[in-house]
């Protein structure tokens, strides 16, 4: 399973953003609740000395992908709750792996990014 990225035009960019409103509108409650829990938990998360605030940036792409997996059920009509979030760590091996190499792989390059920008800025 491989990336494909495909070329649209710019006007897709805000075709896609009120397809995104309009979704959210479709159960506005549900997709809120999802977003205050993943805050919540990033928060608590970042009150963990030292590792805390890794691990509240390695689960982004991790809720990042639970969002999109509430946006395919909402569009599907399908219920959805705080699940979608762990969803991305039910699947077969090899994937379970590739996703906790993504979520390494963006704390460590934000991490990197941070104290770059510390090094430039102080």
């Amino acid at each position: 399973m491989g990336l494909k990225l495909h070329t649209v035009a710019p006007r897709q960019g805000w075709a896609w953003a009120r397809d995104g409103l309009r979704l959210f509108v479709r159960r506005p409650m549900i997709f809120t609740g999802l977003f205050a829990m993943a805050l919540l938990g990033v928060l608590i998360l970042m009150t963990v000395p030292v590792v805390g605030g890794v691990l509240g940036m390695a689960f982004l792409p991790l809720l990042t992908l639970g969002f999109m997996l509430a946006s395919r059920s909402a569009l599907r009509g399908e219920p959805f709750g705080p699940g979608v979030y762990v969803e991305g760590l039910r699947g077969p091996a090899p994937q379970r792996k590739a996703m906790l190499t993504l979520c390494l792989g963006y704390a460590l390059a934000s991490i990197a990014v941070i104290e770059l920008a510390h090094a430039f800025d102080g």
